[in-house]
């Protein structure tokens, strides 16, 4: 599975811990879905709050850091027998993730997977503009984390939006 990271940033390092469970977030994601992983390659760019900013301004005019980006490229089939897909780019200020870790009092471990579980999601074509979508990528989201995590924690705090 081609999970290519690129850390654009030097305020939060990451262990090789929490780089593995990045891997295994994407890994079981595209598993729980159907997909073959080493069929697709997905793109991780860690950044700043700066750099996100700049990011959401560009490509979603809102002038304002958020926590997670995702911009989809191919969309995948569950046909064992495709080529490698290249599914799109995640981008995750890691500044915000300890920032929100921290808030929701979950942490930066959990509150990382959940940010990347959720652009993820998007780049599978999840969505959460009506209730029914939300809870739908919610299930999928906390059945995901539930795989991964250490310790099993996956509860969702409500209240923030993420794109």
């Amino acid at each position: 599975m081609p999970v290519l990271i690129s850390d654009e940033q030097r305020k939060v390092t990451l262990t090789p811990e929490q780089l593995e469970i990045v891997n295994s977030v994407v890994e079981k994601g595209l598993e729980q879905e159907g997909y073959d992983p080493e069929k697709i390659e997905v793109s991780i760019a860690f950044v700043d709050n700066d750099r996100i900013r700049l990011l959401n301004s560009d490509f979603r005019q809102v002038d304002a850091s958020t926590d997670v980006l995702s911009f989809p490229m191919d969309s995948p089939t569950r046909d064992a027998d495709d080529e490698e897909v290249l599914l799109g780019d995640i981008v995750v200020s890691l500044e915000m993730a300890r920032a929100q870790g921290e808030t929701f009092g979950h942490g930066f471990v959990r509150e990382l997977a959940y940010l990347i579980a959720h652009g993820l999601f998007h780049l599978l074509g999840y969505d959460h503009e009506t209730e029914e979508e939300k809870a739908e990528m919610r299930e999928a989201e906390e059945r995901l984390l539930s795989r991964v995590l250490p310790d099993g924690r996956a509860s969702y705090y409500e209240g923030e939006e993420h794109h």
